[in-house]
C-alpha cells in the first residue's frame, strides 16, 4: 500500500510516494508476547510494561545521581480545543515549542 500526493510548490509539481505501513503505529498480541510498531520499527515488549514503566520513572526522577524531574511549569496549554490536532497546533505556536 502507497501513500501518494503533489506538493503544489513552484511551476511543476511533483508527485511525492512512500509506503503506507511505515506511518502506522500499533501493537501485536502474539503467542503470549507483545510487539509494538513505531516509526517503522518493530520492538517487542519485555515483561510488564507498566510495571517496567513505573519501576523507571521512579529511578530516573527519585534515585539517579542527576535525577530529570521539571523544577517549573512548562507552560502546557489547558486543553480546550476539540481535538488533539487542534491542541498540538495551538501548542506549538507558544514561546519555546517547536512549529509544525
Amino acid at each position: 500500500m502507497w501513500l501518494s500526493y503533489s506538493q503544489e510548490t513552484g511551476d511543476d509539481p511533483q508527485p511525492v510516494r512512500h509506503e503506507a505501513w511505515k506511518y502506522l503505529h500499533g501493537q501485536v498480541d502474539l503467542a503470549g508476547q507483545t510487539f509494538f510498531l513505531l516509526d517503522a520499527k518493530w520492538y517487542q515488549a519485555k515483561g510488564d510494561y507498566l510495571s517496567n514503566l513505573k519501576r523507571d520513572f521512579l529511578e530516573e526522577v527519585f534515585e539517579a545521581r542527576e535525577p530529570i524531574y521539571l523544577g517549573e511549569d512548562i507552560g502546557l496549554l489547558d486543553w480546550t480545543q476539540a481535538s488533539e490536532g487542534a491542541y498540538n497546533t495551538a501548542q506549538a505556536g507558544k514561546a519555546g515549542f517547536y512549529p509544525r
